[in-house]
């Protein structure tokens, strides 16, 4: 028997995914629409909120000081694969501990399948990094969308919402959600600050990020109906 809480917020998330998806779907169309976004109104805006982060005089020189520089690093360490993969199979072995094998293996699948739109996304579109600024870290791949932003978003989204519907305490839920929102929010952003992706990649991985999560709540409802 599914609980009534779960219930509950699966038919709010349900809810959620009709009122937003049409909307950040369209945003997104928007901005691979732009000219592939290099030109216009994005690069300006691109531009504009990468040197943002940089000393007006000094581009290759971050804003604030040497200890902000390696927070941002480890904040968006945060973001990167092996971290991400350590957390998923933590979260997997729980979920098999406690007899959830098929949620453990829905949020496998669902994030290695992220994983792979996003990496195909990226050599399909094939956008260049930023080089208006040096770069603070070392990055080789293509720049849309941000990885690190999609990735964070597919994981940390799905394993907030997947234990909020675990959790029949509403403030506990409301935490939950709120650290997976947060986290994603804090990777892009640090992207942006070591000058690796513009900001047009980060919304974009966001969205589909989001979007992903959205497809993988529906999926996870489902799974957790047969194994209730």
């Amino acid at each position: 028997m599914v609980p009534q809480h779960w219930q509950d917020y699966s038919a709010h998330v349900q809810r959620f995914a009709r009122r937003t998806a049409l909307a950040a779907t369209a945003f997104l169309v928007l901005l691979l629409a732009g000219s592939r976004l290099s030109s216009g109104y994005w690069t300006a805006f691109d531009e504009s909120m990468v040197r943002f982060f940089r000393v007006t005089d000094d581009p290759a020189t971050p804003i604030g000081s040497r200890f902000v520089t390696i927070a941002v690093r480890d904040i968006t360490a945060l973001g990167g694969v092996v971290p991400l993969v350590l957390l998923v199979a933590c979260v997997a072995i729980y979920l098999l501990l406690r007899g959830h094998r098929r949620t453990a293996a829905g949020v496998v699948l669902t994030s290695l399948a992220g994983v792979a739109f996003s990496e195909g996304l990226k050599a399909l579109i094939g956008r260049a990094r930023p080089e208006i600024v040096p770069h603070l870290v070392e990055e080789v791949s293509g720049s849309f969308p941000s990885g690190h932003a999609m990735m964070s978003a597919v994981i940390y989204m799905t394993l907030g919402s997947m234990l909020a519907r675990l959790e029949p305490d509403r403030r506990v839920r409301h935490f939950l959600l709120g650290i997976s929102l947060a986290l994603p929010a804090l990777i892009g952003i640090s992207r942006i600050y070591l000058g690796v992706h513009w900001p047009t990649d980060v919304i974009g991985g966001w969205i589909l990020g989001a979007l992903w999560v959205l497809m993988a709540a529906h999926v996870l409802d489902r799974v957790v109906a047969k194994q209730g």
